[in-house]
């Protein structure tokens, strides 16, 4: 397949960037992302036989005309990652993660430095037309962290994550805003008093989200990354552990070794942060017990269940009159519950036995759908798609 152009409307450009006939340098590709960062697009999409293709508002767009060769995709592929061995890597069928930094010619900042827009870089390698071709996704970050109050949580959640030990899981699928989020509670950690104070460490492939532009009173943020200052995720753990660090972050929960890590580290009396791919908060500890053989999940199970103390997931979903918003269900794990939990420990129940937990003492997401709905968030579509529970109807 290809991607439809409707060529009666030109594309309009919001810099000097025109449409080269070939992108031959990286000066070309610099020009294209300038305009792709003026645009706001949150994903962009590079790939032969396609148009360069961005996506605004959950909308994929064209922004050329021309579609692009597989020549200049493994150009960009290159420019994309800052390494000449990138193309290379590719054919050896490694994926490539990289970041690219936008420094905005004319805008400055407030300390009167080049106003910056990071992309988090995805590039994977596949097949096109019988031959083997490359695709290159971008993904916008915010260049200043959020605001944890755009969360809208109730302080007693905002507590329960900055309470000096423990894990807050983040959960939900790729392009979700688990990073975005995450951001925000850091910059509230920072900007606030909490327990929470120090050496703050964030062990990710790549960084995303930094931390230049706030200042703290009482902490400091430094930021490892996975194939470029450490060799391996065990190596980078070895590492932040010897750090007397005030809070871990590890940005991906992964495989055995990430999770036996959060785990390790938040058994030691640490406050941890990671993000973990389960549909909703009922399977992020059914998905960490995946990660280890049956003779240990239920040391694992007891050793999770012990250490959690918030479980979030959350989905991004169009926002009625344009652009996105995410819509997000939590737990917060007491004593109480934990007791609870940990005397019901059937590794094969706990799925079931966390849905139980989160429509009893959390707030699911079919109740944060409907008050989004409520309140002319989200239209009714979307309340369909996120508003049904077991056994229930949706509001209307």
């Amino acid at each position: 397949m290809t991607f439809i152009l409707d060529r009666s409307e030109p594309i309009r450009y919001e810099t000097d960037f025109t449409e080269p006939n070939m992108f031959r340098d990286e000066t070309d590709f610099q020009r294209l992302m300038l305009e792709i960062t003026k645009r706001n697009a949150s994903e962009t999409i590079l790939q032969p036989y396609e148009p360069v293709l961005i996506e605004i508002d959950g909308i994929l767009r064209p922004l050329t005309h021309r579609r692009l060769t597989p020549d200049e995709v493994e150009m960009m592929v290159n420019w994309a990652a800052g390494n000449d061995k990138a193309k290379a890597e590719l054919i050896q069928r490694r994926e490539v993660k990289a970041s690219y930094v936008v420094k905005d010619p004319v805008e400055r900042d407030a300390r009167g430095e080049k106003v910056s827009t990071r992309y988090r870089v995805a590039a994977g390698r596949g097949e096109l037309r019988g031959s083997m071709a490359f695709q290159i996704l971008l993904r916008r970050i915010n260049s200043v962290p959020a605001y944890l109050k755009d969360a809208d949580l109730p302080d007693y959640v905002i507590d329960a994550m900055t309470m000096g030990h423990g894990v807050t899981w983040v959960s939900g699928r790729t392009g979700s805003g688990k990073t975005t989020f995450f951001s925000s509670i850091i910059r509230y950690i920072l900007e606030n008093a909490t327990a929470i104070k120090g050496n703050i460490i964030l062990l990710e492939e790549p960084i995303e989200q930094v931390y230049d532009t706030i200042d703290s009173s009482h902490s400091v943020v430094f930021q490892i990354e996975v194939g470029r200052d450490v060799d391996s995720w065990e190596q980078g753990i070895e590492q932040l552990m010897r750090r007397l660090p005030a809070m871990i972050l590890v940005g991906e929960t992964r495989s055995r070794i990430t999770a036996e890590a959060v785990l390790q580290a938040a058994n030691t009396g640490h406050p941890v942060g990671s993000t973990l791919h389960a549909n909703d908060v009922a399977g992020i500890i059914p998905r960490l017990m995946t990660f280890f053989a049956d003779d240990l999940k239920e040391q694992m199970l007891f050793d999770a269940l012990d250490t959690a103390r918030v479980m979030f997931n959350q989905v991004r979903v169009p926002k009625v009159g344009g652009g996105m918003t995410v819509l997000r269900e939590y737990l917060v794990v007491t004593d109480s519950l934990r007791r609870e939990l940990q005397a019901r420990s059937d590794p094969t129940k706990i799925a079931m036995h966390m849905r139980e937990a989160l429509e009893a003492h959390g707030k699911p997401m079919w109740q944060t759908a409907q008050e989004a709905f409520d309140a002319g968030i989200i239209d009714r579509q979307t309340l369909r798609i996120h508003g049904k529970r077991s056994g229930d109807h949706v509001r209307h």
